[in-house]
């Protein structure tokens, strides 16, 4: 009898589990095949494989034969089934080594928490890291303990007792470093381009009109407004003022199912998209009225960490300068990690804004209601911030239109007076009205971005500035500023420096922000004069919005680019209407150019990979790269636009017109390009190679230059105008690898008027009236590589 046949005797019978176990493995060992079979079962896949990889040779079509094609497919194939194996054993030989040193359950939690961390945003590379880095570290430390108690420090020899000491301390002062770096640790500003002093004297003499961010004269009462039936806040729960009715807005977005929408429910007590709250806190300037009135919304941010109060700081500039301002409540339109989020809703925080609207209406017709009459709704300006700047924008949109883009079948009655919007860090086209951007017309707007912006860290406000459409006669303009140091939160208090949730917020770079005081005085400055100037027919703050320094006494010491542009604006050259780089927008226009190393046109780039959809040109000089070299005695490089003759009508300027462009650095190096030459071009975030060719700190200047027909020539210098700052660089975080997803430079346009008068007082004889050709003579800097977009001409 073989021993195998043995049953030992235990005196009772095996347990189900065991006896489960038992057939299991009978049926296993009955199936699988004995060693020939699996023999030949491997080298018949092999066979198999390899074929199949040589059919998918053929198919290569490398010019080298048929045969070549085939075997080398068949080759790739077969080395390919050898080495997976191996690789396979290396991995599982991996796992139990790991396993030795942090046990099956330690190595399991070390997954979950690179799980955790991914789920909640971090990159998975990212969150193995510090999964890994978290397990050594406890590893160290718990190991170490663990092997000294219980006696095993009296038993140990001093060696082991040195290297039990060795991974204590190790762990505790590498984990302890960590968590300093982690949490105390601010980042670095050594990328910050700290840009050339001017010489004041060369400054235009800056505004005499009082600050628009200071506060005003009005005293400022305050209350909110709400549904009454707020779980977490009084002043929209029992304490409320006013009370509203709620809004239907499911045709808009969809609340959640699911989990999810069962702790949404359970949190805000809303049931579903057809009983959305108007909530809004109110500063209000003491009075009789009617007062302009302003709504400002804010973004997504966690639902639980109330937005609507970080505006308050607006709220008591506006008030107390005569406007009535709303901080309208849209948290519930807001994700948490528990309740999730919403996507494409941006039209429904658009459409909630205008129903607040609708309520202040019902308010000015009750005869009998206190706020009867202090609303002025033909006077009404709309501030957003992050999805709330795209949702205004929809806002001005709706307000024109008498039906749904999406759904004809719903009515729109609003037609209020809205003035301006304001678009704070705004995303755009998350909602896409009828699938394609939505373009709002004859609105003022003022575009405000950070450039140390870690949320929305492109400048997608400029794509709303570019498509917001201005008719001849409306009087509207539209403006942004992009302010070099800011980030996206520090314009609302609540969110403060942190762009991102946690945990990736501790890896932010916040060094390199400017301080939260000096971008909220930017935001009160130029929100404050905007809001005068299209509410309450200001007009002492409008040279600010064409150029920054005018405001100097005003703002902080930080690059601060400005666009303006307004409905008197005739366009000559936008590089939109084809693809021919030597002609302009005006038929009958000539390109022309001289000594040029770079000179090509393309779609301006986004710091992200999204297309900003406007075409600009790029023009570089170098001397010291031309081939061939030019004389001594030759013109400098220049770029020329030699306009038709006659002009246009519409393109005759006046006397008090201006001459208008969009022009900004480029991080391009100016040489040509070297076509022979098959070395990989160099990395555009490789700031190795950034002083090589420029110096980065300091500004870009060249001479404008227009002659008339009979052959006037006046020539101004830019920066006469406006300043054209080098490229200024960003980093959004403190590691190379969570800075991956960013670049660190992103072209701004500035935007450049030149009085004609301006070219008058050079040149006394020219006629503006009769200009026959613009020319950019590029003599100023040495050598630079600038976009230019926008060319054209104010006619008053």
């Amino acid at each position: 009898m073989s021993t195998s046949s043995v049953v030992p005797v235990t005196g009772r019978r095996p347990g189900p589990w065991r006896r489960f176990k038992g057939r299991v493995a009978r049926c296993w060992w009955g199936i699988v095949p004995e060693t020939r079979a699996r023999l030949t079962i491997s080298i018949a896949g092999l066979l198999a494989a390899t074929a199949a990889g040589g059919a998918l040779g053929w198919t290569l079509l490398s010019g080298e034969g048929e045969w070549v094609d085939v075997a080398f497919g068949a080759a790739v194939v077969f080395l390919l089934s050898l080495l997976v194996w191996p690789g396979l054993m290396l991995g599982v030989w991996l796992l139990h080594r790991l396993t030795d040193v942090f046990g099956r359950i330690g190595l399991g939690a070390l997954l979950a928490l690179g799980f955790v961390l991914t789920y909640v945003g971090v990159s998975p590379r990212m969150a193995m890291i510090s999964a890994a880095v978290v397990s050594v570290v406890t590893a160290l430390v718990s190991g170490a303990l663990g092997a000294s108690t219980g006696g095993g420090m009296r038993r140990a020899g001093a060696l082991k007792k040195a290297w039990l000491l060795l991974c204590f301390l190790g762990g505790l002062g590498g984990g302890g470093w960590v968590a300093w770096w982690t949490v105390c640790e601010t980042g670095t500003d050594d990328h910050v381009v700290v840009v050339a002093t001017i010489d004041l004297a060369s400054l235009p003499a800056p505004l005499t009109a009082d600050d628009p961010g200071a506060r005003g004269s009005f005293e400022v009462e305050r209350f909110a407004y709400g549904w009454g039936k707020d779980r977490h806040r009084e002043e929209f729960g029992e304490g409320v003022r006013y009370r509203t009715e709620t809004v239907n807005a499911k045709p808009f977005f969809k609340w959640s199912k699911g989990w999810k929408g069962v702790m949404r429910t359970r949190f805000w007590g809303i049931e579903h998209a057809g009983e959305i709250p108007l909530n809004a806190q109110v500063w209000m300037p003491k009075g009789e009225g009617p007062f302009p009135i302003v709504l400002c919304v804010h973004g997504n941010h966690h639902m639980a960490d109330w937005s609507d109060p970080g505006y308050a700081y607006l709220g008591e500039l506006i008030a107390s300068r005569g406007m009535i301002f709303c901080s309208v409540d849209e948290n519930f339109l807001n994700g948490s990690r528990v309740a999730g989020g919403f996507r494409g809703e941006n039209d429904a925080r658009g459409w909630v804004l205008l129903q607040h609207l609708g309520q202040w209406r019902r308010w000015n017709a009750d005869e009998n209601h206190p706020l009867r009459g202090r609303a002025d709704l033909d006077r009404v300006g709309l501030i957003g911030h992050s999805r709330g700047g795209e949702a205004g924008g929809h806002a001005a949109l709706f307000n024109r239109l008498k039906r749904w883009p999406d759904d004809a079948s719903v009515k729109f009655e609003f037609g209020f007076g809205i003035r301006g919007i304001v678009a704070i860090a705004p995303s755009d086209a998350q909602y896409k009205p009828a699938d394609r951007p939505g373009v709002p017309k004859d609105v003022n707007l003022l575009c405000l971005h950070g450039g140390h912006d870690a949320d929305v860290s492109s400048f997608v406000g400029d794509r709303l500035f570019r498509r917001l459409e201005l008719s001849p006669d409306s009087g509207c303009f539209k403006a942004s500023a992009w302010i070099y140091r800011a980030n996206h939160g520090q314009f609302n208090t609540t969110w403060g420096d942190s762009d991102r949730s946690l945990p990736g917020a501790l890896l932010l770079n916040r060094k390199a922000l400017m301080s939260g005081e000096d971008q909220r005085r930017c935001a009160r400055t130029y929100i404050g004069a905007f809001l005068a100037t299209v509410l309450q027919d200001r007009t002492e703050w409008r040279p600010m919005f064409r150029d920054a320094r005018v405001a100097r006494d005003w703002l902080p010491d930080t690059p601060i680019i400005t666009r303006y542009e307004d409905a008197t604006f005739h366009e000559i050259a936008g590089f939109e209407e084809d693809f021919d780089v030597t002609t302009a927008t005006v038929a009958g226009s000539v390109v022309e150019t001289n000594r040029l190393v770079v000179w090509r046109e393309g779609d301006i780039p986004h710091r992200s990979s999204s297309k900003r959809l406007d075409t600009g040109v790029w023009i570089g000089w170098n001397p010291d790269e031309e081939d061939p070299a030019p004389a001594e005695d030759a013109p400098p490089p220049s770029y020329t636009i030699r306009l038709p003759d006659p002009l246009p009508d519409d393109l005759k300027p006046s006397a008090n017109g201006r001459l208008v462009l969009h022009v900004c650095a480029s991080k391009d190096k100016p040489k040509p390009k070297d076509y022979s030459n098959e070395e990989d071009e160099k990395d555009e975030n490789d700031e190795s190679e950034k002083a090589k060719d420029t110096d980065r700190n300091a500004d870009i200047d060249f001479t404008v230059e227009v002659t008339d027909a009979a052959g006037a020539v006046a020539r101004v210098p830019v920066s006469r105008f406006a300043r054209i700052y080098p490229p200024l660089l960003s980093r959004m975080t403190r590691l190379a690898l969570t800075e991956e997803r960013y670049k660190n430079f992103e072209p701004v346009l500035q935007t450049v008027e030149i009085p004609f008068s301006a070219l008058r007082e050079a040149t006394p004889t020219l006629d503006v009236a009769a200009l026959s050709t613009i020319r950019f003579v590029l003599d100023l800097t040495p050598k630079a590589v600038i976009i230019l977009d926008r060319v054209g001409l104010t006619r008053d």
